[in-house]
């Protein structure tokens, strides 16, 4: 299932780093971009070896600590479960900066 630029997914599949012996299964973050074949989830919470995607081009960037490149089919959609004070979801507001940022001619969305 391919995933969009703002879309809240959760980390399952028991998707383990390899450089770590800590398991990535059930965090759930943002797709900030997309490099290659992996996508750049930024993390609800910091995690040991997290880094910042690595991409200067973010808009807003990632915080070091709370990004990784996760291959597609260790990725599933997160349910929504709450709507921020009528704001929308956080998905809808990473779409929202990315829109603004993509104007600006920051888009880190690589076009195929």
């Amino acid at each position: 299932m391919p995933f969009q630029i703002g879309d809240r997914v959760m980390c399952t599949s028991n998707y383990q780093r390899y450089d770590s012996q800590q398991s990535l299964v059930g965090r759930i973050g943002t797709v900030r971009s997309l490099v290659g074949d992996r996508y750049g989830v930024q993390f609800d919470q910091p995690f040991d070896g997290g880094h910042d995607l690595q991409l200067q081009s973010l808009r807003p960037p990632c915080p070091a600590g709370y990004g990784w490149f996760i291959p597609p089919e260790f990725l599933e959609l997160e349910r929504p479960t709450e709507v921020l004070h009528g704001a929308g979801s956080i998905g809808e507001f990473f779409k929202k900066l990315e829109a603004q940022a993509c104007t600006s001619g920051y888009c880190s969305l690589q076009s195929s």
